[in-house]
């Protein structure tokens, strides 16, 4: 079977300044594929005092396919975003 999510009008409006959190949990099972596109960028805005965290988890189970398309960050002056991505493959997946 094959997914196709399109984020977009979530990821259209991502909005993030110093102290947001934002996570995004993306779970692929055996055998399944799943395409993940956005359309737009994230826009950053100044930090204050903590940096806005942006994070992913993925786990692609055996045979299965991910296909993950991150959008692109927009940046503004005295921006701080702190990105990170936690994987969890199965002994063969497709990326």
């Amino acid at each position: 079977m094959r997914v196709t999510v399109n984020p977009s009008a979530t990821f259209a409006k991502a909005r993030f300044a110093g102290g947001d959190r934002h996570a995004l949990d993306i779970r692929v099972e055996a055998q399944a594929r799943l395409d993940v596109p956005t359309a737009a960028a994230e826009t950053v805005y100044r930090a204050l005092d903590q940096p806005a965290a942006v994070v992913a988890t993925l786990a692609v189970a055996d045979g299965a396919i991910l296909r993950l398309l991150p959008p692109e960050p927009v940046l503004f002056a005295a921006a701080s975003v702190l990105r990170q991505i936690d994987y969890d493959f199965a002994s063969q997946p497709s990326c």
